[in-house]
């Protein structure tokens, strides 16, 4: 009976050490969030101001960026003259991610085929 008490005592701990990181990664994450949405707004107005009014597209972009290409992307606009500049900037960005996620993607299937191998090697 008390071995019982004593095992339901450390998962009550066990949960809540779950439940206390589980509410520390959310607040990390949502404290990224806020940087990149304040980072968004601090350059469509900057973008804005030089350009005019962005259409829709250029705002999608800017929501593929990380936190570290958006601050990037201040320092370029002290150099950015042109739309063209700021459009091939973005694209070669997006690209550069989209290669960076399937690269991502490909070692992960590349461990599953290995995997695969093993199994059959045994079975």
């Amino acid at each position: 009976m008390q071995e019982s008490f004593i095992n339901q005592i450390f998962f009550q701990e066990g949960v809540e050490k779950t439940l206390q990181k589980a509410g520390e990664e959310a607040r990390r994450q949502d404290k990224l969030e806020g940087r990149i949405f304040g980072e968004i707004n601090l350059l469509i107005i900057l973008l804005n101001s030089r350009f005019g009014k962005l259409d829709a597209s250029i705002l999608e972009k800017l929501q593929e960026l990380s936190l570290s290409q958006l601050e990037e992307l201040e320092g370029f606009m002290i150099d950015c003259s042109s739309f063209e500049d700021l459009n091939t900037w973005l694209k070669e960005k997006i690209l550069k991610n989209q290669i960076l996620a399937l690269r991502g993607f490909l070692r992960v299937y590349n461990s599953i085929i290995i995997l695969r191998k093993k199994y059959a090697r045994i079975c």
